[in-house]
């Protein structure tokens, strides 16, 4: 039962700070340069890059965490239960790698003013 929340609220989570974006006063959301990106006329177009990079990475996340589950769940089908560390790490390297992907997406869209 954890797992299963933990699955869906996580992601939910991240999914839905861009949706938060939108109804939060610009002085609450932490953007990079958010003057000129959360004025009114980028404000849309802003806020839709935004929403579809945390859609993104709650996607990766989730897929992530049913990856952990299964691990979690073929560990403990064997006696005694064994997690399978290697591919635990290889998931969690994915995850960074992805992870730091986002940012840099994040950065190159929007730590700059053109």
């Amino acid at each position: 039962m954890l797992m299963l929340v933990l699955v869906v609220a996580a992601p939910a989570l991240v999914a839905s700070s861009a949706l938060w974006a939108r109804v939060l006063p610009p002085q609450l959301v932490s953007l990079p340069n958010k003057r000129y990106w959360l004025s009114p006329e980028r404000r849309a177009a802003s806020l839709e890059v935004l929403a579809s990079l945390s859609l993104r990475f709650a996607a990766a996340l989730a897929i992530f965490l049913c990856f952990v589950h299964w691990l979690v769940v073929q560990a403990n089908s064997v006696k005694p239960p064994k997690l399978q560390e290697e591919w635990l790490f290889a998931g969690l390297a994915v995850l960074g790698a992805l992870t730091l992907l986002w940012i840099f997406s994040l950065y190159r869209r929007f730590g700059r003013v053109p």
